[in-house]
């Protein structure tokens, strides 16, 4: 029979092991958030657009005035008009904008009127194999953010 003295505990070389698994687990949940980042990017900048649009169909019907979101070509930007600053998009995004066939505009964005009416369209954002789509209704100006 084995008899253990009363001073028995862990050796240093069972403590060492269990550090080494944890720090691989550690590793491990690490590079798993870095790799699921790219989509919580990709979607936090689809909720600020929507926001953005709910923003400017407010301002249009409390001031009285028209307000554009405009969307740019060339670069992953948009902006509030008038007065407002361009926001770019998380590198690696691209932004595609369809707009109302039966209210087209001179700007590609999308117009909101004081009688809260705008001139509505689709934005489908894209990064990778993920993607948003924001919906303007051209009656109500309803935003809607979809996956």
């Amino acid at each position: 029979m084995l008899r253990r003295s009363a001073a028995s505990g862990y050796t240093l070389l069972e403590l060492l092991v269990v550090l080494a698994v944890a720090g691989f687990i550690m590793a491990g949940i690490a590079s798993y958030s870095t790799q699921s980042m790219p989509g919580t990017k990709l979607k936090s900048a689809a909720q600020r657009l929507a926001d953005t649009l709910r923003t400017a169909q407010a301002m249009a019907v409390t001031d009285g005035t028209p307000v554009t979101v405009a969307f740019s070509h060339g670069s992953a930007t948009y902006l509030v008009e008038p007065g407002g600053e361009a926001t770019t998009l998380p590198p690696g995004t691209s932004l595609s904008f369809t707009p109302n066939a039966f209210l087209p505009t001179k700007v590609p964005g999308i117009r909101f009127f004081p009688d809260g009416s705008a001139a509505g369209g689709d934005i489908e954002f894209t990064a990778g194999d993920r993607s948003f789509h924001i919906t303007v209704d051209w009656l109500t100006s309803r935003v809607t953010l979809n996956d």
